[in-house]
């Protein structure tokens, strides 16, 4: 009777081992189950905490960095602002002046045009004592052609002297001389003398010093007669 009990509870106590043993391994299945769910949402919650901290970060960084290039372009605006007003403080001092430029550039002008008349009238004067001039320059070459075997050429206010009657084995050879009479100062200047006179520039200066045409001729006749 005691040997059935023995079994019997120990039967029981294996039974109730093996249902604790269930009890526990559920409880720890469910237990770990748990753990591991938990766990992995704490990691995610962490790394989602993490990138979010960083694109807060970068907002951040991104905000400061926005708010100081708005700073320098506030101030640059400013700067601009404060140019754009003193330009505009010149122009109206610039402006007001105007009128009494405009007063004075309209005097200065009108005495401008009074010595351009003045000096136009002059011109015209000394046009009209130079053209007098060769109006009897020609006349002496006239006589000069028929009295020396010249013949004379004007280009406006050049004159040519064509010499022959010179060279004793050819009398047709031709010396020449061209002079430039300057029209504003009426002073006789050398352009071409060919053959060449070693005291050329003595007799222009003579000239110029004389304004003696005849005696210039005559000395430039002798002097070439003295190289043919």
């Amino acid at each position: 009777m005691d040997s059935e009990i023995d079994i019997y509870s120990m039967n029981v106590v294996e039974s109730e081992m093996k249902r604790m043993e269930e009890i526990l391994e559920n409880w720890k299945t469910s237990h770990f189950e748990t753990y591991h769910h938990n766990n992995q949402n704490a990691v995610q919650v962490n790394q989602h905490c993490i990138e979010e901290m960083s694109r807060l970060t970068q907002e951040k960084l991104f905000l400061h960095q926005t708010a100081e290039d708005s700073k320098k372009i506030i101030e640059k605006q400013k700067k601009q602002i404060l140019d754009l007003q003193t330009e505009i403080n010149k122009l109206q001092i610039e402006g007001e002046k105007l009128p009494k430029q405009l007063e004075t550039f309209t005097i200065s002008h009108n005495e401008e045009a009074k010595e351009l008349q003045q000096l136009s009238e002059t011109v015209k004067i000394q046009e009209q004592k130079v053209n007098r001039s060769l109006n009897s320059l020609s006349h002496i070459f006239q006589l000069f052609k028929q009295y020396l075997s010249l013949e004379f050429k004007r280009f406006d206010d050049k004159f040519k002297f064509i010499f022959t009657n010179i060279n004793r084995v050819d009398n047709d050879k031709a010396y020449h001389i061209t002079i430039q009479i300057e029209k504003q100062s009426e002073i006789y200047r050398l352009i071409e003398c060919q053959p060449a006179i070693p005291n050329i520039e003595d007799l222009v200066l003579e000239l110029n010093q004389t304004n003696n045409l005849s005696s210039f001729v005559k000395k430039i006749r002798s002097e070439f007669v003295k190289i043919q």
